[in-house]
């Protein structure tokens, strides 16, 4: 009852530790003064990165729920990441994101918030490897259907198909056409 870490017991995930936010103001505070913040950031980024792409590997398996139960218990973590690559103007990871977590936050019901995040990637008009770019493209234009712009998702849709033929990519390429 006394401890400055607290854990919580989850079915999925076994046990997480949390920070008191006390300690977590501390923390950050000290990383600030460190000159470490972004350092920490930018490690968050790439670790929050790769989880999303093993919780689309994850729905993609079949794996639906589990893949919404990961996408749940992150959120936080996902706009944390997402808030710190757009503002730092790191566009790759941000995109990774954006590509994995689409159709999760299609399923969630979450659509809006995913339309947000995708345009402030693409407002940026960053530049980006083409696969990483055709897959955040891919989730902007479901994000964009689902949301009442239908016409403009189509746009982006053939955007994301020109790309994918140039890339060769057979699969994504039906998924983009089919959509």
């Amino acid at each position: 009852d006394k401890s400055m870490v607290t854990t919580e017991k989850s079915s999925s995930a076994g046990i997480r530790y949390r920070l008191l936010e006390s300690i977590r103001v501390f923390a950050r505070v000290k990383l600030d003064e460190a000159s470490e913040q972004r350092d920490a950031n930018l490690r968050h980024a790439e670790y929050y990165a790769d989880l999303a792409e093993s919780l689309q590997v994850m729905y993609r398996g079949g794996d639906l729920v589990g893949a919404l139960v990961g996408l749940e218990r992150e959120e936080d973590n996902f706009r944390a990441l997402l808030r710190f690559t757009l503002d730092s103007q790191l566009w790759e990871p941000a995109a990774r994101v954006v590509s994995a977590l689409g159709y999760l936050w299609y399923q969630a019901g979450t659509n809006r918030e995913g339309v947000q995040w995708c345009q402030a990637l693409f407002e940026a008009d960053p530049e980006l490897p083409d696969v990483v770019r055709a897959g955040a493209l891919h989730s902007y234009a479901l994000m964009l259907s689902t949301t009442g712009s239908p016409k403009r998702g189509i746009e982006i849709l053939h955007e994301e198909i020109e790309m994918r033929r140039q890339l060769g990519d057979a699969g994504r390429l039906a998924s983009a056409l089919n959509n």
